[in-house]
């Protein structure tokens, strides 16, 4: 046994280095690639030198890739669109669970995108995107809202505005928090979004009246809220009548985003290329010499 080993070793030892080079590529595909949004969204530093476009854009890809994990519902729903919803209804059935805090809370992600309270049955989603999924998804943010009794116009006009400010201040209850929660975001970016430039300080000066209103007051305070985490130079949740503000700078942006991937991907090429080189040395070194014969 021993002489076998002995007088194969050079083969033994090129078999390990073939092994241990499949090993780091394979570590380095699930590790860069394939768990490279989801570090990256975990990671605090990470999320505050990056755009909110890019943030969402890596945790779609992290969904994509892994499935949906419990904090998803959140950018989820706050910046998925009608491509990304028809995206996660074709991959659900009947009698799936869409609501636990294993399966991300889908449930409440569709809510916020489609500004509807469907539920929290896979069956019943299902059902509201056979009947609904020609339209856009402003069309199902009005129709949310005329569900509770608001009439808004699409695109949306001014006399939109005193009656989601009323919307955005209505106080919730622990059991209703749940249905205004998605009323009260899609209320906020329907007047962020619109072409009508609004503004809290500047809609009080105009409207001394309704500004006084304790409601109003409290609908501006609510969006001034939503404003500071989803300010108007955001592209990702910009429904289709937004404009992104005109300080936005897509060099910097670019920056931003790019580098750190950037980065990454280098560690990763890095570390590929050692372990490559190594194991060709390894294989080289133990490849036996050719016996020279005499003439």
């Amino acid at each position: 046994m021993m002489k076998t080993i002995l007088k194969h070793w050079r083969a033994a030892v090129r078999i390990v280095a073939s092994l241990l080079l499949f090993a780091s590529a394979g570590m380095a595909f699930v590790w860069y690639y394939q768990m490279g949004p989801l570090r990256r969204t975990h990671d605090p530093d990470w999320v505050r030198q990056h755009s909110a476009e890019r943030y969402w854009h890596e945790v779609r890809k992290s969904i994509q890739r892994w499935g949906w994990m419990h904090d998803d519902f959140g950018p989820a729903g706050d910046y998925g669109d009608k491509e990304f919803l028809a995206w996660a209804l074709a991959r659900i059935r009947p009698g799936d669970d869409i609501s636990s805090c294993f399966v991300g809370h889908r449930h409440s992600a569709f809510a916020m995108i489609t500004n509807q309270n469907i539920g929290k049955e896979a069956a019943a989603w299902l059902e509201w995107w056979e009947s609904n999924q020609a339209k856009s998804q402003e069309e199902w943010i009005q129709d949310g809202f005329a569900k509770t009794g608001i009439q808004v116009s699409l695109p949306p006009t001014e006399a939109d505005v005193i009656p989601l400010l009323e919307l955005l201040g209505t106080e919730t209850g622990v059991d209703s928090e749940y249905s205004f929660r998605f009323l009260k975001y899609n209320a906020f970016r329907w007047l962020r979004d619109s072409e009508l430039d609004f503004e809290p300080l500047e809609f009080v000066f105009a409207h001394s009246a309704d500004a006084a209103k304790p409601q109003i007051q409290a609908g501006l305070l609510e969006y001034r809220k939503h404003e500071r985490n989803h300010p108007k130079r955001e592209t990702a949740g910009l429904l289709y009548f937004g404009t992104v503000g005109d300080w936005y700078d897509d060099w910097s942006y670019i920056y931003l985003s790019a580098h750190p991937v950037f980065k990454q991907r280098m560690n990763a090429l890095i570390v590929g290329l050692f372990v490559s080189a190594t194991a060709l040395i390894l294989c080289t070194v133990t490849i036996p010499r050719r016996k020279e014969t005499s003439a």
